[in-house]
């Protein structure tokens, strides 16, 4: 049962390769870890990619549709003062308050256009804040339980050391004693 200094420093050698071996697959397991990370912002950054181009199209669309609202009314227009004036003045009277209702239709539909693109801008904001801070949290928790980790494997080498000291303090205190007694007799 006595314990010589080579068993000794074969154990820790031991449990040194056992802690070089844990801390190869943690590290396997963060770079796994990055790996899925990076894909999730890439499917995150598509989806704004494409509602941001669907927000394009939509106003390149309707800028398309004044135009088209304009050129309408123009040649209405020419029609009318092309004919004569005899109800002249009751069908500039309705095309006069069918363009104010246009105008009214087209103020309130850039109106909310803004106050969507301003809702969206918020939204995203709020959206990509939450997945840096998901990010950023999930980071600290991995690090952190790397850190605790690699406390726990030093205090626990510590203690080991510590205890082999003891043991061979003590087993070369009880050899002195024996032997002093041997003689002692």
């Amino acid at each position: 049962d006595d314990l010589t200094s080579m068993d000794i420093e074969y154990y820790l050698k031991i449990g040194l390769g056992f802690t070089r071996l844990q801390a190869v697959v943690r590290s396997v397991q963060c770079r796994k870890m990055c790996q899925q990370h990076r894909i999730a912002m890439n499917g995150a950054s598509i989806k704004i990619q494409a509602r941001a181009r669907a927000y394009i199209e939509v106003g390149n669309y309707r800028r398309a549709l004044r135009k088209i609202m304009r050129l309408q009314a123009r040649v209405r227009g020419m029609f009318v003062r092309s004919h004569g004036d005899a109800d002249n003045t009751r069908i500039l009277d309705g095309i006069t308050a069918f363009q104010a209702k246009v105008r009214g239709a087209i103020g309130r539909s850039i109106y909310e256009q803004k106050l969507l693109s301003r809702l969206r801008n918020s939204s995203a904001v709020t959206i990509q804040s939450a997945f840096r801070t998901c990010l950023a949290r999930n980071r600290y928790i991995a690090v952190r339980a790397a850190i605790i980790t690699l406390q726990c494997r030093v205090r626990g080498i510590q203690a080991r050391a510590s205890a082999m000291r003891r043991l061979l303090e003590t087993q070369s205190a009880i050899l002195i004693q024996s032997v002093f007694r041997g003689i002692k007799q």
